[in-house]
């Protein structure tokens, strides 16, 4: 607490001038065992779900967040991991190769392939992404890495978020696990989903079919794990947040100057502009390919002659992609609103500033607060809040209008 620290650092300075002990040095030392203990708190959050993304092809590297982490054994671990991340950009090739052959003879072939493309496209470009932006190497040190380290240094309150981590970590395997074994049903119903169509059935069927089967598995944890790093990553940022208002109101707000507040929640924004980096690409790539599947899904259940079966993937596809980016936004927006809610804090404060230049100071506090939208970035474009999912909803709901008004 910034009062207090004033008031030890006063009889700090009275020992000093007694006593001669070099009392700043058992600060640091105090800062050091709290930084430490922080890192423990986080590795214990992060750690889990890292290790889910590691075993599973989308992480390489050491799990722990500590400043220890150098590079020593992690030959086959990036191995492993380009390897899952490559078999999908394969199956992106076969469909793509499969839409040469078809092109636009059979729409309803056109549109499945469309959609199969889309997906794959999302899991590699997620994957991929995690792997450039999220290795905890301290030789060369990544953007989650530097967004971790400024976040310790903002000294949060962790207690409670392990527990919501692991339990999102049971439901995002669990899902990823329902998904594969629903992709599998389907692929033995049909008999297959790329192995179908030329050139396969007569060249590498075999190769093709069993690699359909099997990198699905990969895909669905793919999908649903970077989503719960981002979650989890949404909580960290709103419980930062959430120590500073509760570092205000504990200790009353007229003990802050409001300098010191507007500095405070500048460093946090900071900390949140550093976690945008980190997840912008993401939030572009499954942000824009969801909308497009949505879309398609929407053609084919609207346009498209399609058996019964088909339907049904088409309707569990449709809903399974909505409840992501819902749970997406749900997150995203707890941070912006978290961020701008001190405005509020400040006007129920009541202050009451005669310092012109605490004047200014709260002047250019409430400006930043009302300026631009603080929070996620979606590719540096727009923030993840209320206002871009309306915006988004608005142009699918009118997609979809468009569809049925328009003749058969």
């Amino acid at each position: 607490m910034p009062q207090r620290s004033i008031q030890v650092l006063e009889i700090n300075e009275r020992d000093v001038s007694l006593g001669g002990n070099n009392i700043p040095s058992v600060q640091c030392q105090e800062y050091e065992r709290s930084t430490v203990n922080l890192r423990k708190q986080l590795s214990e959050i992060l750690r889990p779900t890292l290790t889910a993304m590691k075993l599973t092809g989308h992480f390489f590297g050491p799990t722990a967040v500590n400043d220890d982490n150098k590079q020593r054994t992690w030959n086959f671990s990036c191995f492993y991991s380009a390897l899952v991340t490559l078999s999908q950009y394969l199956l992106i090739v076969f469909a793509v190769t499969s839409h040469c052959h078809i092109g636009l003879s059979d729409m309803n072939k056109f549109i499945f392939l469309l959609q199969t493309v889309v997906w794959y496209t999302q899991c590699a470009s997620g994957a991929t992404i995690c792997l450039v932006m999220m290795p905890l190497s301290k030789d060369k040190r990544s953007r989650f890495s530097k967004f971790l380290s400024c976040f310790v240094e903002t000294e949060p309150e962790l207690k409670g978020i392990k527990a919501k981590a692991v339990k999102g970590l049971i439901f995002a395997s669990s899902a990823a696990v329902a998904n594969t074994v629903i992709i599998g049903l389907f692929s033995m119903r049909s008999g297959g989903i790329i192995s179908l169509f030329p050139p396969w059935k007569l060249f590498a069927h075999k190769f093709v079919r069993v690699a359909e089967v099997v990198i699905p598995f990969f895909c669905s944890f793919a999908m649903f794990l970077p989503v719960l790093m981002f979650c989890i990553t949404c909580m960290l940022l709103e419980r930062m947040f959430s120590t500073l208002e509760n570092k205000l109101s504990n200790e009353s707000i007229h003990n802050f100057t409001i300098s010191y507040v507007r500095k405070e929640h500048v460093k946090l924004c900071e900390v949140v502009d550093l976690a945008s980096t980190v997840f912008s690409p993401l939030l572009c790539a499954i942000i824009s390919l969801d909308a497009t599947l949505i879309c398609i899904n929407s053609y084919q259940l609207v346009r498209g002659d399609t058996d019964r079966i088909a339907i049904i993937a088409f309707v569990y596809w449709t809903l399974f992609v909505i409840v992501l980016l819902l749970i997406l936004f749900s997150f995203g927006n707890q941070v912006h609103e978290k961020a701008h809610s001190f405005y509020e804090t400040i006007q129920k404060s009541h202050v009451s500033i005669e310092d012109l230049k605490e004047h200014a100071e709260l002047t250019l506090f409430l400006a930043h607060l009302q300026g631009d939208p603080i929070g996620l970035s979606v590719g540096g474009v727009a923030v993840v809040n209320k206002s871009l999912f309306l915006t988004l909803l608005g142009i699918i709901a009118s997609y979809f209008v468009v569809l049925l008004t328009l003749p058969s």
